[in-house]
């Protein structure tokens, strides 16, 4: 449930009385109500962990995490720019020709891209460099598309999967 923050005094409410130099009657009110609230948040912050990851600050991971990777599905036309909003690992079925394109946000991913039924040729546009394997188009091969995008300088590296044919 959202804490009932009490509203501020209006603006024409002098942060304090000119003639004391005390503060003014309207902000001590809106204090005096807030503080209950600045009191609970102070002792929830309190019960973090002195371990937690914050925004800005930097810090050695120790141990290691897993992440869902993020289906895509059936590309196979057109131009498709894989999301980094959807994760670091994501997937897709090529199902037709299609330009890959990557995203404008710095990022690094790895995309899955295995070919179905249909596959086509991939097209590259945007990247800075690309290495690596060449995509072909044989119904069941897989490649791993390692995609880094730092100030709108894109590099792309494509690795086949030691089972293809």
């Amino acid at each position: 449930m959202a804490p009932n923050i009490p509203s501020l005094p209006p603006p024409s409410a002098p942060l304090t009385v000119p003639a004391t130099g005390l503060i003014h009657e309207e902000w001590y009110l809106w204090l005096k109500r807030i503080n209950p609230l600045l009191q609970a948040a102070q002792s929830a912050l309190q019960g973090l962990p002195d371990d937690l990851l914050h925004a800005g600050t930097g810090a050695e991971l120790s141990v290691g995490f897993t992440q869902a990777d993020f289906d895509n599905g059936a590309v196979g036309a057109g131009s498709f720019t894989p999301d980094p909003a959807n994760g670091a690992l994501q997937r897709l079925t090529v199902t037709g020709a299609f330009t890959l394109t990557p995203p404008a946000d710095t990022c690094a991913m790895a995309l899955r891209v295995v070919n179905g039924t249909g596959a086509g040729a991939i097209d590259v546009s945007g990247f800075e460099g690309l290495a690596g394997a060449e995509h072909d188009t044989v119904v069941g091969n897989k490649f791993w598309f390692g995609i880094t995008v730092i100030g709108g300088d894109a590099v792309l590296s494509i690795v086949a999967d030691a089972a293809n044919t």
